[in-house]
């Protein structure tokens, strides 16, 4: 039985005069030219010198300024781009786009116009989405008006007009070219076809991340599909079956190999700095249904018809941007009737149930992980599947985006019965064509927006130009700014020197950049900034010394530039309000392998109330200078959103590094260790008398230490016990015993060993937090030191009802002392945490016992102290930056203990997630849903060492 395309073909075929079909293909194709031009004429009118915005599509004509670049200088060091120094592979810090700066950077070599680059590649995504739509459908169909149809709603759905500064969702158009062929190839089993398929897979996955990754889903979901349908030709003959296969394999297998290279750096990335996205910021991007109602803002029959018509905006929409998934009225009709045909056709025409059952999975796919049902809970979703299990979705924070594969089978189905239509009422192709084509245009015809600006096409500053004429090195420009428009503006005209930058913008900040910019706003200029920007090599710091910001303090930044540090820095060269300062060279942090070896064990230690995620960049650098390998970079901070690991239980570390003016002891160094010191940090060597250290300030000692050696001669030991009250503690090494009495706080206690290798101690309400074998007899054996530079604090959280409960023991020496509930949303990605609220308690004398009692959804606070109520003072609303409900991501609570205003430390108390069903404005809408209480059986923060 002939298929019924097959039978199409033949009559297409055989009418007279009928034009060839690469005639035809080709006239359509200038037809969806002349379609792009139209409707996208404010793009064609500015394509040499603006955008729509100075935002995401600012950083794209950044990327593939870059690319071009690299393309042509260092094309193997593609990924280390200019931006976020001294950071590598920060290209993957958002999407390369290097699939689509292959096509235009002939172009940009010839024009020097990466703008112009961009523009192109826009109008062409619309021309090549459109026409290759059309080819697909027309291989199925052989009807030019239902595949043109086809091809009009994939391309000119009205989502993508709300995305054009997103060229890397616009490049759609290899996803339906890969299908035509992978479908070629199912019927025909030709070699050229599977390398055709794969040649535009690779493509897709190499436009764009996201849609390469959704083309595997689409890829995988299509051989499944066919493979059940030939599961019974393949066990008649497996050989010959396999056979047939091969070529596909082997087109996948170039096609992996083609893409691995330009992936790996993102596998890197991740791993090094854990940047992914949570699972609730990925909830935070999923759809609502009535997102499928929402009309993108720029669409003109929504501004001419449905907002004026539906003014009450029902479902509380942000009307348009990522929300807007509505695909237009006449396709939504076509593609249920096309579902409708192709589901009573399903035995003749295997097309029609894929495109079924791939629209409705990829509509499931646009609501993420899980659904918030309300009365049931968190109900888990299939994207949860591939969040977990397929390699690159964790990188993804918005499934929304599925709906340019949900567009894909809505169009092919639209297709189906525009096609159906054709056959059934059997009138000529200009009585349907036109009406049909009209109406699709009509409805999609939209607003494009472009700025009506030269400011990409003027003369490059004249800073940059100074910068491309002296020696070159790394920039930092001050201010520092965390809006897209100051560091995109920086990364585009350093397109003129292409020096390394420390600013930049991209889809993943480091957290070391807002510190950084915190500390500048806060301090500059101090020593210690200066030493740092050194350490890390930076040669050129440029100023805007006109910046609202800046202006008031330029007159005593500026003398103390040319005064207090000038031996750190000076003036090279002024344009009007711009200064551009040299630092000296002073490579301290690359020069400390003067002592430290690569494979020796570094502990590097950060305080909470010194802003310890600014030591992420010497951390950093630290191993890309080559000073210490990762893997062997112990401690107490941050690099990236990755905790730095802790040593290996009974393993000394060989060197210390520590914050400027802290005490080295607590750690198992001596002050006389001393190698090196600034003002940012001091480097200790490991006394080769300490033979073995145990750590337990992350797990708890139970009664038995064991050191893992046996000293060789005798030996003394030195345990820290924690204890929240006056206690009694017995420590045993082998025969030798000694009684211990402890006051509340932390106490090191002496004792000589002998060659004992294991301790034991029992007592009463006390932990172990660290123990120390030091080589020889000790004149202090017996001795107990009280450290009154140690504040202790144990504390437990938990859910009641709608409420956070946290209670919180606090044990100091003395003092006066806030303790804060602190809470604020996670600081994922590009967008940085904001306070949802915080309460403070004083605290006076040695300590108490707390408990905070906190309505989530209502914000009401209630505390007490030692059992009684005490008063708390609530939050300045002008301090909060969060101000809505809703689906915002996660919440962390954390308590902060402050000595007047200088922060000693903070506890995690709980995480939660807050949602809201309608106006998020209302407090009765608001439900909490995910709620996690931590347990902290003993906290050490370390007060500031006394002037």
């Amino acid at each position: 039985m002939k298929t019924e395309s097959a039978i199409l073909k033949v009559e297409i075929l055989s009418r007279p005069h009928a034009l060839k079909n690469w005639q035809r293909h080709l006239l359509t194709l200038a037809f969806f030219t002349a379609i792009t031009v139209w409707m996208l004429w404010n793009v064609v009118a500015n394509a040499g010198r603006s955008l729509e915005g100075w935002g995401d599509a600012l950083l794209q004509v950044w990327t593939l300024d870059w690319d071009a670049h690299a393309l042509a200088t260092n094309p193997f060091n593609l990924f280390n781009a200019n931006i976020f120094y001294p950071y590598a592979n920060s290209l993957a810090f958002s999407e390369s786009l290097i699939g689509q700066a292959l096509l235009v950077t002939p172009l940009i070599w010839l024009t020097g116009n990466p703008v112009l680059g961009y523009n192109l590649l826009l109008l062409l995504s619309f021309v090549l989405s459109g026409w290759a739509m059309y080819l697909l459908v027309y291989e199925m169909t052989g009807k030019w008006t239902a595949s043109v149809a086809a091809g009009l709603i994939f391309a000119f759905f009205p989502h993508r007009f709300g995305q054009l500064s997103h060229l890397h969702l616009l490049a759609t158009e290899w996803m339906p070219f890969g299908l035509l062929f992978l479908r070629r190839f199912v019927l025909r089993k030709r070699p050229l076809d599977a390398f055709l398929f794969a040649l535009f897979f690779a493509m897709q996955a190499l436009s764009s991340t996201y849609l390469g990754l959704f083309m595997v889903v689409v890829v995988g979901l299509y051989l499944l599909y066919h493979a059940g349908f030939g599961a019974r030709a393949f066990l008649k003959k497996p050989g010959e079956s396999l056979k047939k296969l091969f070529p596909l394999a082997l087109a996948l297998l170039l096609a992996f190999l083609l893409i691995l290279p330009f992936y790996l750096p993102y596998l890197s990335v991740q791993a090094e700095l854990g940047f992914e996205r949570s699972p609730a910021e990925v909830v935070n991007y999923s759809a609502q249904p009535y997102y499928y109602l929402d009309v993108a803002k720029e669409n003109k029959l929504n501004q001419w018809l449905y907002a004026p018509a539906f003014s009450f905006n029902w479902w509380n929409s942000a009307r348009g941007g990522e929300r807007g998934l509505y695909l237009g009225l006449v396709a939504s009709l076509l593609a249920l009737a096309g579902m409708v045909r192709a589901w009573q056709r399903r035995k003749l025409e295997k097309d029609g149930l894929f495109y079924i059952l791939l629209a409705i999975l990829a509509i499931i796919f646009t609501f993420g992980p899980i659904w918030n049902s309300g009365r049931f809970g968190a109900i888990p979703l299939p994207y949860a599947l591939l969040y977990y299990f397929v390699p690159g979705f964790q990188g993804l924070r918005v499934p929304v985006r599925f709906i340019y594969v949900v567009a894909l089978a809505v169009a092919v189905l639209a297709g189906f019965a525009v096609a159906t239509l054709q056959r059934r009422w059997k009138f000529k192709t200009a009585y349907l064509a036109v009406p049909l084509l009209a109406l699709l245009c009509l409805e999609y015809v939209s607003d494009v927006n472009y700025l009506n600006s030269n400011a990409l096409r003027q003369d490059p500053p004249s800073v940059n130009r100074w910068l491309a004429e002296h020696e070159a090195g790394a920039v930092l420009n001050v201010p520092l700014s965390s809006s897209d428009s100051s560091n995109l503006f920086y990364q585009y005209w350093a397109r003129t020197d292409w020096q390394p930058l420390m600013n930049g913008f991209s889809g993943f900040m480091p957290p070391a950049y807002d510190a950084l910019k915190k500390s500048f706003q806060q301090e500059f200029p101090s020593r210690r900034l200066l030493e740092l920007l050194q350490g890390l090599e930076v040669r050129y710091l440029v100023i805007n010394s006109a910046d609202s910001t800046l202006k008031p303090l330029w007159s005593r930044i500026e003398q103390g530039l040319a005064s207090e540090f000038s031996g750190q820095v000076s003036l090279a060269a002024r344009f009007d309000s711009t200064y551009i300062y040299e630092l000296k060279t002073d490579k301290w942090v690359r020069n400390l392998s003067q002592w430290v070896k690569p494979d020796d064990p570094l502990y590097f230690v950060g305080y909470n109330r010194s802003d310890p995620q600014l030591l992420e960049l010497p951390a950093y650098y630290l191993t890309h200078s080559g000073v210490t390998k990762a893997e062997k970079l112990y401690g107490t901070i941050n690099v990236g959103f990755k905790s730095l690991s802790p040593l290996p239980s009974g393993q000394k570390a060989a060197f210390l590094l520590l914050q400027a003016g802290e005490d080295p002891t607590l750690y198992g160094f001596q002050r006389e260790d001393l190698l090196y010191r600034n003002s940012l940090l001091e480097l200790y060597r490991s006394s080769p008398q300490l033979l073995a250290r145990l750590d337990f300030t992350r797990s708890n000692a139970t009664g038995n230490i064991a050191f893992g050696q046996t000293p060789s001669a005798a030996a003394h030991v030195r345990v820290a016990f924690a204890a929240t009250a006056p206690a009694q503690v017995v420590l045993k090494a082998g025969s030798l015993s000694q009684s211990f009495t402890l006051a509340a706080g932390l106490s090191v206690v002496t004792m000589n060993s002998g060659t004992a290798r294991e301790l034991s101690f029992t007592g009463d309400k006390v932990m172990v937090a660290w123990a120390e074998l030091w080589q020889g007899d000790s004149p202090d054996s017996g001795k107990v030191e009280l450290r009154p530079d140690v504040a202790l604090v144990t504390a437990s959280a938990q859910r009641q009802d709608n409420s956070g409960v946290a209670q919180v023991r606090l044990v100091s020496a003395g003092g006066s002392y806030t303790a804060t509930l602190d809470v604020y949303n996670y600081p994922w990605g590009s967008h940085p945490s904001g306070h949802y609220g915080y309460w403070s308690v004083a605290v006076q004398g040695v300590g108490g016992t707390l408990e905070y009692k906190l309505d989530l959804p209502t914000k009401v606070m209630s505390t007490s102290l030692n059992g009684q109520t005490v008063t708390n003072y609530p939050p300045n609303p002008k301090d909060l930056d969060i101000n809505s409900y809703g689906r915002i991501g996660d919440f962390r609570a954390n308590l902060t203990l402050y000595a007047g205003n200088k922060l000693l430390g903070s506890v995690r108390l709980f995480d939660f997630t807050l949602w809201a069903d309608g106006d998020r404005a209302d407090p009765s809408k608001r439900r909490l849903t995910d709620f996690k209480g931590y347990d902290t059986p003993i906290s050490f923060l370390v007060l500031p060492p006394t002037p």
